[in-house]
């Protein structure tokens, strides 16, 4: 792999491959957190105007420009990242990789297309409210972040994306697609230099040179990183359990992040990661993880205490969905992070044998699914289990639930067992980064997040360093009673 910095301040990395597809992406530093000033949900809705034409390209030549080459072109927008993505035959990549820089470098945002996008996006946003799966889930982070630029939907709300304006759209794209936020990645089977050089000429020839011009590839660094951060700090990943793809450790399986892409919910391989290796518990200090900080400091809480709640809202449906969790470690708590990863994959990672679904569906029946998320943000992040069940089982689901997180503070792991954990998460880590797609994703969300993408064998060590006393200090911080907030849809 050969990654480095442009002279505009873009980030690229380049990776050879051995298929006839290429992937290629370019993600931006900007989400949902970022639209102070703008209305709610510009981030997802800028990501989906920008399909609607350009100064060079109608929508209709933009939605057909790689489909008749049997290529594929999406995007998607989290809370922190707007990402462009293409998938094409090898031969395609240099017209796919022009098109997603021209998408973000030169929309015209057309009146007429944006007046027909936001009817899909209203359309999305009822449609969204009718899964009450996610739409828990987006209730159970915004009463967590309460205060806080987390707080707001990805998808806004029908209120405010009806006040959105082709001048909102401008401003809101010169702000924040400049290059200092750009990460360009490629996973092709083409010869890495000639990548390299290739994305060098393209984005030299759209950026004039910044004040980034001579900044060599070992010297990469993490814009708007919260102080403090290591420059040399490894990068994350995102793990897709229906909601998002990758693993909080490497880009290829990611602790969960939430992606609402253009068209469909995707599972996203990428970042939702790496870091160094973890062998010490929480000290008393780090008892109070730096998002709960950040959050009192944000929301006028006191500082060092999550917000907590547990509310109950009648939707009447028939199946009840429950959220239970609080707030987590952020992407640069290193040694937390990783340990958390590992615990909530052991808790209710994608995996059969996981606790919660080893006892809630496959001895007990009482669900169909059951899964503990864990996503991390900049300044904080969110570990919470979710499920749905007949509401006679709900009781039995929540003492089910309690009894595992009181196990887990508790009792240690067993050499055997703690071997058996690491095991599962690595090899998942493995199958995920399989996947082009997901490496080239992951490429970028590493890139954006910590300025160097970790080698696979970084990732082994950090995972192979956690030990037992790890897992169990971490639950009996991140599951505390006191801690821990819950919302049920009855």
């Amino acid at each position: 792999m050969r990654n480095g910095i442009t002279r505009s301040g873009l980030q690229y990395a380049v990776r050879r491959s051995g298929s006839a597809v290429a992937y290629c992406a370019l993600s931006i530093r900007c989400g949902t957190r970022d639209e102070a000033g703008f209305p709610c949900g510009i981030a997802h809705f800028t990501e989906h105007t920008l399909f609607r034409g350009t100064w060079r390209k109608s929508a209709g030549v933009i939605s057909g420009y790689l489909d008749r080459l049997g290529g594929e072109l999406n995007a998607y927008t989290t809370k922190e990242e707007i990402v462009l993505h293409a998938t094409v035959l090898k031969e395609d990549l240099p017209k796919a990789a022009r098109l997603l820089f021209e998408l973000a470098t030169e929309p015209s945002f057309p009146l007429r297309e944006i007046e027909t996008e936001r009817g899909v996006v209203l359309d999305e946003i009822i449609s969204y409210k009718d899964n009450p799966v996610e739409d828990a889930y987006d209730r159970f982070e915004g009463l967590l972040f309460a205060g806080h630029p987390l707080e707001n939907p990805i998808l806004g709300t029908a209120r405010t994306v009806r006040k959105i304006t082709p001048e909102d759209l401008f401003a809101f794209t010169g702000r924040f697609f400049v290059p200092e936020r750009m990460a360009f990645t490629v996973v092709a089977d083409l010869d890495e230099k000639l990548l390299e050089k290739r994305v060098l000429r393209l984005v030299d020839s759209l950026f004039p040179a910044s004040s980034a011009e001579g900044i060599p590839s070992s010297a990469k660094y993490c814009v708007d990183a919260p102080e403090g951060v290591p420059s040399s700090a490894p990068a994350p990943a995102q793990q897709g359990n229906g909601r998002s793809e990758g693993n909080a450790l490497s880009g290829a399986f990611s602790a969960e992040e939430r992606v609402i892409p253009g068209d469909k919910a995707i599972a996203q391989g990428s970042g939702h990661s790496e870091g160094n290796a973890l062998s010490g518990a929480f000290s008393a200090e780090e008892r109070v993880f730096s998002g709960d900080k950040a959050i009192a400091q944000g929301s006028g809480h006191s500082e060092g205490k999550a917000v907590t709640f547990q509310k109950t809202i009648d939707k009447h449906h028939h199946e009840v969905n429950a959220v239970i969790g609080g707030t987590a470690p952020s992407l640069y708590r290193e040694k937390e992070r990783i340990v958390t990863a590992v615990l909530a994959n052991l808790l209710g990672g994608p995996a059969s044998n996981s606790l919660l679904n080893r006892e809630l569906r496959e001895r007990r029946g009482w669900v169909y699914g059951v899964e503990c998320n864990y996503t991390q943000y900049a300044d904080t992040g969110i570990i919470a289990i979710s499920f749905g069940c007949d509401r006679p089982n709900l009781e039995r689901c929540l003492a089910a639930v309690d009894r595992i997180l009181a196990r887990l503070r508790e009792v240690p792991l067993s050499p055997r067992q703690m071997a058996a954990t690491r095991k599962q998460l690595l090899a998942q880590l493995a199958v995920s980064s399989d996947n082009g797609e997901a490496q080239c994703l992951s490429m970028g969300k590493s890139l954006l997040s910590w300025g160097r993408i970790a080698s696979p064998e970084e990732i082994r060590a950090q995972v192979e360093a956690v030990t037992a006393e790890d897992l169990l200090q971490a639950a009996r911080t991140l599951f505390a009673p006191e801690r821990l907030s819950r919302l049920l849809y009855l």
